[in-house]
């Protein structure tokens, strides 16, 4: 028997609320928890399809990492407060609802997340809330609550064994429903193809047959531990002693809002539901109506002051299609078995979650162990619905016909082998892209419509994030965010089916429709090679398409450097005492621009004559500067009669910090006014570099002086001077 330790929920876990949002901030922004899924969910999904607008604060004080339990905070039954759902990973950018209430552990080995995603689902947990919770108006989880909640757990090494169980369970649930919504967004995509736009020609009346009224509340069946699912108006679906029906039905909401439900098999349902089927074998057809209409019902025939209810009369007289029998018999070919493998993923899922509750008491206390309760499911009887499903949802918006045309072929395989790839082993992987390929030898796919990807811009976003990450500055993202949006933009397809002969299409036909340079372009590819890799390496793709472009060959030039005629002609010609400090500093120090305008007077060493400056990824590093910068900089500080702490100000107004574009404009005017050609600031750079390699400079030194991470990068500034290799070549070489 396994021994139980009592621990004060508020010693394993700090509490917090989460984000309050408004109507407006929905639908768009970044992953978000929100009450439904933790209520649906005793393990937060893979996948938050919800978005919120968030702020980078809130994104930071109300996260979601792996350890987290997220509790329901408020509800109008006991039996519905605190419903858990575990974190088993990091959520990056998420955030999560207000609510809710978020418990973060306290130790990052202690409690086993997967347990207690279990455990506070299970029965003991669910009473024990009951039993402390003071009901009003709104049940609610608060403070006082958290600090009076005891738990009895097992060692952490059994938490661990029980905790596999149960995501195993957990997984299997999961992968049911996934197979439902595939099947369920088949069979409606062809409802919609065979009878959307059909002229009605009866009444939805003339379709029904209704089933006796239920004599069972919902509160008779909670706890009960029946034999066949109990359909409510709720998303919960309980078990009963003894079915109702066992033909295919469609339950819909009394009460409340518009809710359709669908179950072939024994069932029962309670008294606030309405059971219905259809005449001549049409009740599939009648779900995928009722489903189609869903926001009409709600509008138009839930009425009523305080709770509306469903207004049957009112609805029996809608105008509706009546398929004909050919038709119907189409229909129902593909329909009937589909909605029926639905009703037994449903029914194995109501099973699997009363094992899961039974389990834990058992395993808990030692009367059973984790050995030998491990479910055999077994993947290849779900093989063949689940490659049909998978399929069907990659390529419902395409169409198969007799031709041959690899790219979107090639995109579709690599989507089912990737929703396949957490499921199969390697070899099995292999196995299934050959019979792929073979199934698909005679075929080609075509796009009806461009499909997009659900959150194409989640996946830039968390991108950037990952390089923000890496060190990266906000000026490198931005270039970085740009690049990647307008290959979407131009390239109009989920980047997760794009290929390598689109981007090199796209690539070709941006450089001769805006006529840049091989550089350029090879800027480009190397953003959208690091890009696509990243979506590689985080499994959102099997493989870049970029692999296969290679390096842009581009012609080497020699890049001019300021001569020391136009050095000390841009000196002559400086109109005020900051433009020559300014060109000094620039042409003493090899500075970036960027780094020129962060500088501070509190930067400046006058004594050492040297300064230290913010580089490239927030590095730090010292560089220095002459006697001759020294004075100037001294002369333009004393002329100074502002306050502000910048190095350099503008001239007028109210001396605001000078900026890299105005650094920019007044040496492009001061390179017009003297006839300097390309008169820019990083042109200083690189005539220091050239100079310093030419007095014999180390260029290990020269790489620290300019801040520079890789050497080659260095070697690209300094242009030797051809004089001084002939002159190496006589000493060397004779």
């Amino acid at each position: 028997m396994n021994k139980l330790k009592n621990y004060k929920l508020s010693t394993l876990y700090s509490m917090s609320s989460g984000v309050s949002t408004s109507p407006d901030q929905a639908g768009h922004g970044y992953p978000f928890l929100s009450f439904s899924t933790i209520f649906n969910n005793p393990i937060i999904p893979d996948e938050l399809d919800e978005r919120m607008d968030t702020t980078f604060e809130d994104r930071k004080k109300c996260s979601v990492k792996r350890g987290d339990v997220f509790l329901t905070r408020t509800s109008e039954t006991l039996d519905e407060l605190a419903m858990s759902s575990v974190a088993l990973r990091d959520y990056p950018n998420s955030t999560f609802s207000g609510f809710a209430k978020r418990l973060r552990p306290n130790s990052d080995t202690f409690p086993d997340p997967a347990f207690m995603a279990a455990y506070l689902r299970g029965p003991y947990f669910r009473k024990v809330i009951q039993s402390m919770t003071t009901m009003t108006t709104r049940a609610s989880f608060n403070k006082d609550l958290f600090g009076l909640l005891e738990l009895q757990l097992v060692d952490y090494q059994s938490q661990v064994g029980i905790g596999k169980l149960f995501s195993n369970i957990e997984r299997q649930i999961n992968l049911n429903r996934k197979v439902n919504d595939n099947l369920h967004q088949m069979v409606q995509e062809i409802y919609l193809h065979m009878f959307f736009g059909c002229k009605p020609n009866a009444k939805l009346g003339d379709l029904l047959i209704e089933h006796p009224k239920s004599t069972v509340q919902v509160n008779d069946a909670k706890g009960f531990e029946g034999i066949v699912p109990f359909f409510t108006s709720g998303e919960s679906i309980l078990r009963w002693n003894e079915p109702m029906t066992t033909d295919s039905i469609c339950l819909l909401n009394t009460g409340g809002n518009a809710d359709v439900k669908f179950y072939a098999g024994a069932a029962a349902y309670s008294t606030d539901t309405w059971c219905i089927s259809a005449t001549d074998d049409l009740t599939e057809y009648l779900y995928m109506l009722l489903q189609t209409i869903r926001k009409e019902l709600d509008i138009k025939f839930f009425t009523g002051t305080g709770l509306k209810h469903l207004q049957k009369p009112l609805l029996k007289e809608r105008p509706v299609y009546q398929p004909t029998s050919k038709e119907a018999a189409r229909f129902n070919r593909i329909a009937i078995p589909a909605m029926a493998l639905i009703s037994e993923n449903i029914r194995q899922n109501c099973e699997l979650q009363a094992l899961r509750d039974w389990l834990l008491p058992m395993l808990m206390n030692g009367q059973a162990t984790v050995e030998a309760t491990q479910p055999n499911y077994r993947l290849s009887e779900h093989m063949p619905v689940l490659m049909l499903t998978l399929i069907y949802g990659i390529i419902r918006c395409n169409s198969l016909v007799r031709r041959t045309e690899l790219y979107m072929k090639d995109s579709l395989i690599s989507d089912v082998l990737l929703e396949m790839k957490p499921l199969i082993d390697g070899l099995q992987l292999k196995q299934l892209e050959m019979t792929l390929q073979k199934a698909f030898a005679s075929y080609e796919v075509l796009e009806t419509s461009a499909p997009q990807a659900k959150h194409q811009t989640d996946l830039l976003d968390s991108f950037i994030s990952a390089k923000r990450v890496e060190g990266c500055s906000e000026r490198t993202l931005d270039y970085y965010r740009r690049t990647i949006e307008k290959m979407q933009q131009s390239i109009e397809r989920d980047v997760r089916r794009i290929t390598t002969e689109e981007l090199r299409t796209y690539l070709a036909s941006y450089q001769s429709e805006r006529t840049v340079g091989k550089v350029t372009i090879d800027n480009m590819r190397r953003i959208l090679s690091s890009f696509f890799s990243w979506l590689e390496d985080e499994d959102f793709i099997l493989k870049s398409p970029v692999r296969r472009i290679h390096k842009v060959r581009t012609t080497k030039r020699v890049k001019e450097t300021y001569t020391d005629e136009e050095l000390e002609t841009m000196r002559d010609a400086s109109p005020n005492i900051r433009d020559l400090a300014l060109i000094d500093l620039l042409a003493s120090t090899g500075m970036r621009v960027g780094e020129v305008t962060l500088l501070n007077r509190s930067d400046i060493d006058f004594e050492n004559r040297e300064c230290i400056v913010l580089g490239k990824g927030g590095k730090e590093r010292t560089v220095y500067f002459d006697a001759r910068t020294k004075i100037h900089l001294e002369q333009y500080l004393e002329h100074r009669d502002d306050q502000d702490p910048a190095l350099f100000v503008a001239l007028g107004g109210n001396h605001n910090r000078l900026g890299i574009g105005g650094i920019e404009k007044r040496l492009r005017d001061l390179g017009q006014e003297l006839g300097i050609s390309k008169l820019h600031p990083h042109k200083f750079r690189r005539t220091l570099a050239t100079m310093a390699i030419d007095k014999g400079m180390p260029v290990e030194q020269l790489q620290c002086l300019l801040g520079h991470q890789r050497i080659d990068t260095t070697l690209q500034y300094a242009m030797v001077k051809q004089s001084n290799v002939k002159l190496a070549h006589r000493k060397y070489i004779g």
